[in-house]
Order: structure tokens, then C-alpha cells, then sequence
């Protein structure tokens, strides 16, 4: 009976062991790689390093976007579950949730329904935090330390443009991962971004560190930076007058503008404004646009969304073909020269008006400007002189300059979204061109090209000839500050001879001297360039234009070439020589002396002999006051019952044009009595200061006033604002000359 029981528990126990060791051996030998590498997945953490972004610094090396460390915060919902004990890990999952969503400003309940992923050790909860905040999750987790192995810290870099606006269009922006999605971090990303690194570490069954140390760690390499050829302070010339003229002019379609450097194709300034800032991309920048979109049904706000920020992100200067208008008239002519179907001796005449292959053509506002030569025509900017300059020329010869000079291609810029001309769209074929095609492309219509082609054209017709590749990135720096890629002008071809180049810079210094282009003139510079007004051929609003203006100085060496392109203008005058050719001058007037290019002649000391100091007559009886300043050649006015003078309007020592008002307050009640300032567009200089008297203020004339046909194109105070008697406001005055 003992020995029968003593078979039966040997048998169990074989029975038994032969079992595990069946099961043994299947796990170790059919199932042993798997449950290794799940071994391995479960100790095992892999994380990134993010490669710190190259900067981008301007040319003076003035940081235009810069990457700064900031942190990614994860949970480990896998590390808050203790076996056998749901109050416990419900405890913990509360006390992260609760914790998290304080710290964070994220939902709880958010929060808490990742920490139900009981399988994961990596669940994202906010990304790109700051260095504040990752102080107080350190705090957090040093004094909860259940679970502080269940929160984790990822190193990672942010994007920052510490000049907002400054450039958005060619800088662009980065997405939330890094990558470049626009302007020169789209199109220099593989430079810019760098290659990651990887840390792998050995971590128990808690998520927490292992006793002993393991750990691999491959560095990332950061990446390259940029020197870009753009100059911080000409960009903010560029833009604070580009804004300006915007408030002066109601724009309705965006403006442009580019400065270039006229030999070596450097882009100097580029701006399309209104723009955003690229700290904040994907908020709308233009609040009545997000009113407007905010007021919409909920089903269509996503689309007007993306489609305002499609635009704000647009480089119009690159990306937006346009009517160039009579500013085309500058490569007529240079072709036409070059060419010797005509010369400076050859006379075309104007009527006003003609018929040409079934179509009536008229001069630019029906003018006659009767019998010409090619530089008068310029200055006059005369339609039919150009329609037979580009008869003479053929179309043929027409065609192959046109070409050569740019327009039927791409430039090249180093930006993304550069359009490209598409023939039978933005220009005529030769075999779809005929007499009146040719007629109306020789004097800047019914073709397009972008405001990049225009400038990086004007520089080779004045620059000896030779076209080049525009660029806005100067140099690639490594990590360790090394050269990697200096950009040069890329020449491509000489378009026309040194001596048509030569000829033509004659030829539009006369246009900024004599013709239509009088408000680009910069005082104390040699300055020449080309006007546009052109029709907007694709749009129901047959009143739509474009004012344009492209030149260039100084003009016996020229350095600095600059193209305004103003869409849609609607003030009180639409034209390119008095909407776009004043912000050329007030562009260059600050540019020139910036980049220490001397000027030839002084021009401001008469404008200061002209003016007279204001007296300090505070403090002094009234009566007296009064005698001291008409003494000035001043006008005076008294407010207030006071016997003395307790303060006056403009302060002493301001220099006033003789006639100003000055304003004498004798007690403090009298401070308070305002004047509301006068809508002043459209005035001739008297025009102007008569209301001022009238409104007791002072003006301050700037741009052509002196000229009989100069009008107020811009004020420095919005009508209907109130303001103190005495106050000064600017007035921009610009020649209402018509042509173009």
C-alpha cells in the first residue's frame, strides 16, 4: 500500500516537473526571442535629443530667430499601477492629474484619462514649456515622491523671433515640431534643423532608474546657422514707411517692398505688409479679418481660417505676379537702344490718341506730349512713343529681350513659393503676338511679372548690364561658426551693353528730374527711376490699380536699387508718381546716409534759414509774451484768463515756419480747450495752412510742398483727433503730376 503511494507522488512529481519543463523549454526555446525583446521593451527607454536650430542672424549678425531649450512633459501611466491594489493606483493617477493640471493649466480630467493608459510609459501631456515651469514640476515631483517616477521631463528647443514682425515674410516660421514651413526656414531647413540624438537608458518594472548604470548616449549635432544678406535696420526703414503709406493711402490689396543691392543682387530689405508675427503664425494678424471670420457660421470659419493665413503667410514680392505699368517702359527702351532700331536723336510723336490694328490707344490721361525724343518720352511716360519704340523694336527682338532680361522664368531667389511665368498667362508668345499685343506690352501692359523679377531686371539695366541671381541669405555658418557656403550674385548674362546701361541711367535720372518721378527725388542724391500706374486686367473693379515705383542711386556708381508696389491704393491720388514714389524717397532718404553713401550736395541748410525759433515766453505777462513772438515773425494766440504765461504750444526752441502759430496758455483751464485736427488730403500747401490757422495749429511740410502742383498725400495726426492748440502735424506733400 506504501509502495503504491509512494508511485503515485513519484509520478506527480514527474508529471509535474515534466510539465514546467515542457513549458520551460517552449518558452525559452519557441518563445524566448519574443519575451526578450518585451523584456527589453519594458527596461529598455529610448529618448531624443532634439538638435538645437541654427540661428538666423541678420548681416550685422544681429539674431533675427533663434532656438531656446525648453521641455516636453510626459507621464509614465505604466509606472502609476500597483499590482493588486486599484485604490493605490487610483490614488496616484489622481494625485498626477491634480498636480499636472495646475502646474500646466491643462484639464484634469484631460490629464487623467492618459493616465488610464495603463500599458504606456510615454504619454505626452504639454510640449515646449518653459524654463518656470519645469521648476515647478521638479518641485512637484521632490515632494511627491510616489510618483515622481511617473513624470517625466524631455529636453527639447523652441523658435523665437525676438523682433516679431521684422521681416515675417522672408523669415517664415517653424511648426510644432520644428520643421520649417515657410520663408528662409522652409527653404534652408535641411541646413537649419541638425540631426538628433538618442539617450537609451535601462529603467525597472516602476519606470524608475535600475542600482546599476546603463546607458548609451549618441549627441545631437546641431545645426547650421544663417547669415542672411538682409540688414535689420533697412528693413525696419523699409517697413515703418511701407506701414505709413498704408494708414495714408487705404490700401486695400497689401503693399511691397524690396532694396537690392544693385551689383552683387544681395536683398538688402524685402517686406509685404500687412504681416504677422512669426512667434504666433497661425493667429490671424489682421483683427477686423478675425472679426470678420469670428462672426461666421461655425461650419465655415475652418476654411476662412486657412485661407487667411495662406495670405498673411504669402511673400506677395515673390509669389504675386502683377501689371507693372509704364515702369516696363525702362526695358523698351533699353531693349530698343541696345538693339540701335533707335537713338537718343529719334523722334516719336504724340497725339494724344491712335488707332492701331482695330484698337484705339490713348496716352496716359490724354495727354498730347506732340513730338519727343526717347528720354522725353520717358519723362512723359508717353504711351504711343512706346508703341512705336516697340514697333521699331519687333517682335522678334521684342521677345528675346524680354527673356533675356528675366521675365519668362523663375529668379532663382533662395525662398519658397517664388511664382513662376506661365506663358500665354503673365506674357505673350511670339507666335501668339501681334501688332497690338506688342503695342500694349511695350508700355507695361497685359503682360505681369512679380516685383522681384522688376528689381533684380532694374538692377542689370543699370548695372552695366549684367543679370544676376537675387539672394537673401548670405553666408551658411557651421555649428562651430565656420564657413559652410558664401552666396555670390550669380551672374547670368549680360543683357545689354555698358554703354546702353549708361545711357539709360541718364535717361531715368531726367525721369526723377523732369518727368513723373520728381517725388522719388532725394534730396542732396543723384537718383533715377521709372513710375508704373497700371490697370488691374483680372478683376470685376474696372478702378482697381497698381502704383508703382523702381529706382535706383546714386546714378554715376550706382549701389542701391528699390521697388515700391502699392496694390489697390484708395486715398485722395492712385498714381505711382504720387503714391509709390514718395515711400521710395522717404525709403531711400534714410537708406542712402545708412550705408555711408556721401551726398553730393547740401540741401538742408536753406530749409532751416527758412524756419524761426519759438521764444520761451513762460513765465512772462501776457502782453509781453505776446510782443516776443510776433518779434519771431510769429503768430500768437492767447487762451486763458491769466496774467502770465504758464506754458505754451510748440515748446521753445522749435523751429517754425515764419507765420506758425504759437499758443499761450495763462492758466491751466485753458490747457484743456482742444482743436480737432482737419482731413488735410488732397490740399495744395495753402489749402493747408489756411485750415490749420483756422484749427489754430502748426504744420510741418515735408516732400514737394514748394512745387505749384503738390498736394498733401499723408498727415502725422488722423483727422478728428483731438489735440492741444499749437500742436505741430506733419504733412507729406507730393507733385500731383499725372504722369504715372
Amino acid at each position: 500500500m506504501r509502495r503504491r503511494c509512494l508511485i503515485a507522488v513519484l509520478l506527480v512529481i514527474v508529471i509535474g516537473f515534466g510539465g514546467v519543463s515542457v513549458q520551460l523549454g517552449r518558452l525559452q526555446l519557441v518563445k524566448g526571442e519574443e519575451l526578450q525583446q518585451q523584456a527589453i521593451n519594458q527596461q529598455m527607454r529610448d529618448t531624443t535629443i532634439n538638435a538645437t536650430r541654427g540661428t538666423i542672424y541678420d548681416s550685422n549678425m544681429e539674431v533675427m530667430a533663434q532656438s531656446a531649450t525648453v521641455w516636453n512633459v510626459f507621464i509614465s501611466p505604466a509606472s502609476l499601477v500597483v499590482k493588486g491594489s486599484e485604490t493605490a493606483t487610483e490614488k496616484k493617477r489622481a494625485l498626477v492629474a491634480d498636480g499636472l493640471a495646475e502646474i500646466l493649466g491643462v484639464d484634469r480630467d484631460e490629464i487623467y484619462q492618459k493616465t488610464l493608459k495603463s500599458s504606456s510609459y510615454q504619454v505626452y501631456i504639454k510640449k515646449k514649456v518653459e524654463a518656470d515651469i519645469r521648476t515647478q514640476i521638479l518641485e512637484f515631483k521632490k515632494n511627491n515622491s510616489s510618483v515622481a517616477g511617473a513624470i517625466g521631463l524631455e529636453e527639447d528647443t523652441k523658435r523665437y523671433y525676438p523682433n516679431a514682425e521684422l521681416a515675417a515674410s522672408v523669415l517664415g516660421f517653424t511648426g510644432t515640431d520644428g520643421q520649417g514651413l515657410a520663408g528662409v526656414e522652409a527653404y534652408y531647413d535641411s541646413y537649419l534643423q541638425g540631426v538628433s540624438g538618442r539617450v537609451m537608458t535601462i529603467k525597472n518594472a516602476n519606470g524608475t532608474d535600475m542600482d546599476f548604470e546603463y546607458e548609451q548616449r549618441v549627441d545631437a549635432q546641431d545645426g547650421d546657422s544663417i547669415v542672411l544678406a538682409i540688414d535689420k535696420n533697412i528693413q525696419s526703414y523699409l517697413e515703418k514707411y511701407l506701414d505709413q503709406a498704408i494708414r495714408d493711402n487705404a490700401v486695400g490689396n497689401r503693399i511691397v517692398g524690396i532694396v537690392m543691392n544693385v551689383n552683387t543682387f544681395e536683398v538688402l530689405a524685402m517686406a509685404t505688409r500687412n504681416a504677422f508675427d512669426p512667434n504666433d503664425p497661425f493667429t490671424i494678424a489682421d483683427e477686423e479679418k478675425a472679426a470678420e471670420i469670428a462672426a461666421l457660421p461655425e461650419d465655415e470659419r475652418a476654411a476662412a481660417i486657412s485661407a487667411a493665413q495662406s495670405l498673411q503667410w504669402r511673400n506677395k514680392a515673390i509669389s504675386d505676379p502683377y501689371e507693372p505699368g509704364s515702369v516696363f517702359k525702362t526695358f523698351t527702351a533699353s531693349a530698343a537702344l541696345d538693339e540701335g532700331v533707335v537713338s537718343l536723336t529719334s523722334s516719336f510723336t504724340c497725339t494724344g490718341n491712335t488707332r492701331l490694328g482695330g484698337v484705339r490707344y490713348q496716352c496716359n490721361n490724354g495727354h498730347v506730349h506732340g513730338t519727343q525724343n526717347i528720354v522725353q518720352a520717358m519723362e512723359n511716360s508717353c504711351n504711343l512713343a512706346f508703341m512705336q519704340i516697340g514697333q521699331a523694336l519687333g517682335i522678334p527682338a521684342f521677345t528675346r529681350y524680354y527673356e533675356s532680361f528675366g521675365f519668362t522664368a523663375k529668379t532663382g531667389i533662395d525662398l519658397p513659393g517664388e511664382a513662376a511665368p506661365v506663358a500665354g498667362v503673365h506674357y505673350h508668345v511670339p507666335s501668339a503676338m501681334g501688332i497690338t499685343e506688342l503695342a500694349s506690352s511695350s508700355f507695361g501692359q497685359s503682360r505681369k511679372m512679380t516685383p522681384i523679377q522688376m528689381i533684380t531686371a532694374m538692377c542689370a539695366v543699370v548695372n552695366g548690364g549684367y543679370l544676376g541671381t537675387p539672394h537673401v541669405v548670405k553666408q551658411i555658418l557651421s555649428a562651430d561658426g565656420n564657413i559652410v557656403e558664401t552666396k555670390d550674385a550669380g551672374i547670368k548674362r549680360q543683357v545689354i551693353s555698358e554703354e546702353t546701361s549708361a545711357t539709360m541711367r541718364a535717361a531715368l535720372e531726367m525721369v526723377v528730374k523732369e518727368g513723373g518721378g520728381k517725388n522719388a527725388a532725394v534730396d542732396g542724391y543723384r537718383v533715377g527711376g521709372k513710375t508704373g500706374t497700371a490697370e488691374k486686367l483680372d478683376t470685376e473693379d474696372k478702378s482697381a490699380r497698381i502704383a508703382s515705383f523702381c529706382g535706383f542711386a546714386p546714378v554715376d556708381d550706382p549701389e542701391v536699387a528699390c521697388i515700391i508696389v502699392v496694390d489697390e491704393p484708395r486715398g485722395s491720388t492712385i498714381y505711382g508718381s504720387t503714391v509709390a514714389a514718395p515711400i521710395f524717397k522717404s525709403v531711400m532718404t534714410d537708406v542712402l546716409p545708412y550705408l555711408g553713401i556721401e551726398k553730393t550736395e547740401d540741401t538742408e541748410g536753406a530749409e532751416a534759414a527758412s524756419q524761426t525759433a519759438v521764444p520761451n515766453v513762460i513765465g512772462q505777462p501776457a502782453a509781453e509774451a505776446q510782443s516776443a513772438v510776433r518779434a519771431a515773425g510769429l503768430t500768437v494766440r492767447v487762451l486763458g484768463e491769466g496774467e502770465n504765461v504758464v506754458a505754451q504750444l510748440p515748446d521753445p526752441e522749435t523751429r517754425l515756419a515764419a507765420g506758425g502759430t504759437v499758443v499761450l496758455y495763462t492758466d491751466e483751464d485753458s490747457r484743456n480747450e482742444l482743436a480737432v485736427v482737419p482731413n488735410f488730403a488732397g490740399m495744395t500747401a495753402e489749402q493747408a495752412n489756411r485750415a490749420a490757422s483756422e484749427h489754430n495749429l502748426n504744420l510741418r511740410l515735408t516732400g514737394d510742398a514748394s512745387k505749384a502742383n503738390a498736394i498733401v498725400t499723408g498727415q502725422s495726426i488722423q483727422e478728428q483727433s483731438q489735440v492741444s492748440q499749437g500742436t505741430i502735424i506733419t504733412l507729406k506733400f507730393a507733385a500731383a503730376d499725372q504722369n504715372e
